[in-house]
């Protein structure tokens, strides 16, 4: 499912909704859950490469959040605030080795962006031929990803396959914009020798 929220509404659904959780309103948590689960796991599905995984720690993020909303502080964005949650969960998982074997998944995701993102996403629209044939690509194309450092992967995956922007990579990652836009050119240069010989640019 794709969020087609703009920025800006999603901002201000935001507001409304941690107000009422403020205000005791549990129930509108499940509402901060349906904006961002699909892009909350497709985040995990592009760190770990299995499906079962994935879901475990999408499960485990909106946990994680429920209980420390109370920490969440509002000079920062919700929306990088819960990425933070997700990827730090997906670093401590892959560094206890408690991992399965990478499964496929059908297709990525459509971040609402029109930046400079380096990969082309399936078209809703496309024939049966060539949607099995996008499923091949983006298999190939997650496992260069797997293969790439922990530093690049991250940054590749959060601009790249997630659309955020560098600022939001930053607080994301909790580093200097700097340091941020130079990850994303590592990792996109390592991605392209990967899948040079593979056609793919």
């Amino acid at each position: 499912m794709e969020l087609h929220d703009t920025s800006g509404n999603l901002q201000a659904n935001e507001k409304e909704l941690l107000g009422r959780i403020a205000s005791g309103d549990n129930t509108a948590f499940d509402q901060i859950i349906a904006l961002y689960q699909d892009r909350i796991f497709n985040t995990l599905y592009r760190y770990t490469g299995n499906y079962e995984d994935a879901k475990d720690l999408c499960q485990d993020t909106f946990l994680h959040a429920f209980k420390s909303i109370s920490s969440f502080k509002e000079e920062a964005s919700f929306y990088t605030w819960i990425y933070r949650i997700a990827i730090n969960l997906c670093i401590s998982r892959q560094r206890s080795n408690v991992r399965r074997p990478a499964t496929p998944m059908s297709a990525f995701s459509k971040p609402d962006s029109d930046d400079d993102r380096q990969f082309d996403l399936p078209d809703s629209e496309m024939n049966p031929v060539s949607t099995i044939e996008q499923r091949e690509k983006n298999a190939i194309i997650q496992k260069a990803i797997n293969s790439l450092s922990e530093d690049s992967r991250q940054a590749i995956i959060l601009r790249d396959i997630n659309g955020l922007s560098y600022d939001e990579i930053a607080e994301v990652l909790e580093l200097p914009a700097g340091t941020v836009r130079s990850r994303i050119h590592r990792g996109r240069t390592e991605l392209k020798e990967i899948l040079k010989d593979m056609e793919l640019f």
